[in-house]
């Protein structure tokens, strides 16, 4: 080479740096039985990947579906998706606060009205055993009395 210098340098050994060890992805039945911020729901694949590539830059692991993945980022994964996103405004969270409120408020209701129909059946039913209460009250008071005869009669016998 004209004014320049030229070395060759060969490797005495070949070397290559070892792969880290891969973990599996959470599959996406397993992320439904998390517990997941109401401003990150739905989890759509989208959101889902979005989320995979946060924790590996946070990781620092190399990215996208063929990037690394760790127990560790299962983990954050888990950890990121409970949390609120940054930046929500919150409407979310009292939306899904009031829409929880309202869903047990009207269940509340459709147990009252349960109630009160079974009320109005159980008066009814008593309505119908009026009747035989009353019979079964004088028949109760006859039982008294001639249980009293009864003893007074005892006592004559005896006495």
């Amino acid at each position: 080479m004209n004014g320049g210098a030229s070395i060759h340098l060969t490797p005495i050994a070949v070397a290559a740096a070892a792969p880290r060890p891969q973990a599996a992805r959470p599959t996406p039945a397993e992320i439904a039985e998390w517990s997941v911020h109401p401003s990150r729901t739905p989890v759509t694949r989208e959101v889902l990947n979005s989320a995979m590539c946060t924790v590996q830059k946070q990781l620092k692991l190399q990215t996208g579906l063929a990037g690394e993945w760790t127990p560790e980022a299962t983990a954050r994964l888990r950890e990121n998706l409970a949390k609120p996103k940054k930046g929500s405004s919150g409407a979310s969270t009292w939306k899904e606060t009031l829409r929880g409120e309202i869903k047990e408020l009207l269940e509340a209701i459709q147990v009252h009205q349960e109630i009160e129909e079974e009320n109005e059946e159980l008066k009814a039913e008593v309505q119908d055993l009026t009747p035989l209460i009353k019979v079964c009250d004088s028949l109760r008071e006859k039982i008294d009395r001639l249980e009293e005869e009864n003893l007074y009669l005892r006592q004559m016998l005896t006495g």
